[in-house]
């Protein structure tokens, strides 16, 4: 009979060491964990801690940091026509007793009703009957200049502002920065087109029952002993 409850015993406690052993081994594989900084989260496919760039008043386009471009007219007469990349205003005509007219080719110009003489200084000249008339070239606002044909715009010169950090490209008419900025203790790796930081494996985890230890190899026969100690 004592024989029979020494082999239950025996059992049971086999049993038990075969879970804590398993037990143990869990804890083992929790150890050997990676771990990142804070901002960043372990990729196990490429062994990195990993995350996504920071683009400040911008996105990220998937290799760079891309905004958009503030345009600021040389004078509040004229507005930024995005199709044309030209600050751009009508034409009028200067002199009070002149109007913007249009000759049967569609092309604007200043004219006076009666005349020569002209009352606006710099009209004149003769038309092609030979008769003198009162008429020149539109006017343009803040000393703008006519651009096109047919004498209906002109343009005045821009400045081009880009956020912090970034840089203009003309031919793509945007703001870039390269690299983007990453979260503290990374850097951007082009190859991955993500920011990267150290893998830390050597942090200190709790290991199970309670026991605070580093968790390693030899760490994990430790914790085995303190617990059946």
């Amino acid at each position: 009979m004592i024989k029979k409850y020494v082999k239950k015993a025996s059992a049971f406690s086999t049993v038990i060491i075969i879970l804590m052993f398993v037990f143990l081994f869990i804890k083992y594989a929790e150890a050997g964990s990676s771990y990142c900084v804070s901002g960043y989260s372990f990729n196990a496919v490429t062994n990195k801690c990993e995350a996504e760039p920071l683009c400040p008043d911008g996105s990220f386009d998937g290799s760079q940091c891309v905004a958009e471009p503030e345009y600021i007219c040389a004078s509040l007469s004229y507005t930024f026509n995005y199709d044309t990349f030209i600050c751009e205003a009508p034409t009028y005509c200067a002199c009070g007793s002149a109007s913007l007219k249009v000759f049967d080719t569609g092309a604007y110009y200043c004219g006076e009703e009666n005349g020569p003489p002209c009352d606006c200084s710099g009209y004149g000249g003769v038309d092609g009957d030979g008769k003198g008339v009162c008429r020149k070239a539109p006017d343009c606002p803040d000393g703008g200049a006519l651009y096109g044909s047919g004498g209906r715009l002109c343009w005045i010169g821009k400045t081009i502002n880009c956020p912090a950090g970034y840089t203009f490209a003309g031919a793509q008419r945007q703001c870039y920065m390269f690299p983007p900025i990453c979260p503290p203790g990374g850097t951007f790796n082009s190859t991955l087109d993500k920011c990267i930081s150290s893998v830390i494996t050597d942090e200190e985890p709790t290991c199970g029952m309670g026991v605070g230890c580093k968790c390693g190899k030899r760490r994990g026969i430790y914790i085995y002993y303190r617990f059946f100690s």
